[in-house]
């Protein structure tokens, strides 16, 4: 069903910021770059959100991969992390930073607004953590211990540049234990740190795949808000950096982001709205 939608790039031509002229064969049709990619990522996304619901319940010895990213995060000192994301802090960095969180055992925050007031997010954030069931993560300098030297250890998410870091962290990089991003690399540390950067979308599209690698379970709520990270970053799939990557992720996510918190409904529920 899928190959009969997607059609090479230089057969499909940007008709609004959301919509692609493609043509099949047929001739020119009007669709969504978001039906595109459901189409075409069907089965793979379908499989990937059914294993990941298995191996959440089943022991760690049986999936080699998942062991060793449990190690490699403990080894990398992510556990107990704060999790934050850039200044003019939005979906993608906010989202991204709950995902971290509750994947590596640590705390979510979130960094300044772009306005006045450092405090204040902009309201697809609201509207997102709304959807998702989910609480705003507390500012980050309100935090116990932000502004100490010696205060508690920090990863960052959706950027690595020292310049879009909340302060005091700049000056403070001997707490920077890791960086998950999909930017260009500009940050150099004193000593290595785990660093996962990836030319992908999303900064969320790279949370949801070191879900699978881990075989933790994915809750809906955060199912749910990284979905609507990489629908923002991505700008619905409509942006140059979209890449494949994204577009299974943003497929994988809507499974779950619709399922009971028991287990993934079946796919063709999904697709009928139920």
């Amino acid at each position: 069903m899928g190959a009969a939608l997607w059609v090479p790039a230089a057969l499909a031509r940007l008709r609004s910021k959301n919509r692609l002229q493609v043509e099949d064969g047929a001739g020119m049709r009007d669709v969504s770059a978001l039906s595109v990619a459901s189409e075409q990522f069907e089965a793979e996304a379908a499989i990937l959100a059914e294993k990941l619901e298995q191996r959440a319940h089943e022991p760690l010895e049986k999936h080699p991969t998942a062991m060793l990213e449990k190690f490699t995060a403990r080894a990398c000192l992510l556990e107990g992390c704060v999790f934050v994301g850039h200044t003019n802090t939005d979906m993608d960095s906010v989202a991204a930073a709950i995902a971290a969180a509750e994947l590596y055992g640590g705390t979510a925050a979130r960094s300044a607004g772009g306005g006045d007031d450092p405090r204040v997010v902009n309201g697809e954030i609201l509207h997102a953590l709304s959807f998702a069931s989910l609480e705003l993560p507390p500012y980050f300098q309100d935090m116990e211990g932000a502004m100490e030297e010696s205060g508690f250890p920090v990863c960052f998410v959706d950027t690595n540049h020292p310049k879009q870091m909340i302060e005091p962290m700049a000056t403070q990089q001997g707490r920077i234990k890791g960086c998950i991003d999909h930017h260009n690399s500009v940050l150099q540390t004193a000593s290595p740190i785990f660093m996962d950067i990836r030319p992908w979308g999303s900064c969320c599209s790279i949370l949801a795949h070191n879900y699978i690698r881990r075989g933790k379970k994915m809750s809906t709520a955060v199912a749910r808000i990284l979905l609507c990270g990489v629908l923002s970053d991505t700008i619905n799939l409509m942006s140059p950096t979209t890449t494949d990557a994204d577009r299974i992720a943003m497929v994988m996510l809507k499974i779950a982001a619709v399922r009971p918190n028991a287990s993934f409904r079946p796919w063709t529920a999904v697709r009928k709205g139920l």
